[in-house]
């Protein structure tokens, strides 16, 4: 069973990383980038 994730908190700082293993782009569409923005 997979361990849940703790949630965003307000006010904290956190960091995303851009790109993936052997540098390969994580956000390969735009639509991708903003669900992750719209989530925080």
């Amino acid at each position: 069973m997979r361990t849940p994730r703790p949630p965003f908190v307000k006010g904290e700082y956190y960091h995303f990383y851009n790109r993936g293993a052997h540098r390969a782009s994580i956000f390969r569409e735009p639509s991708n980038f903003l669900f992750v923005i719209r989530k925080i």
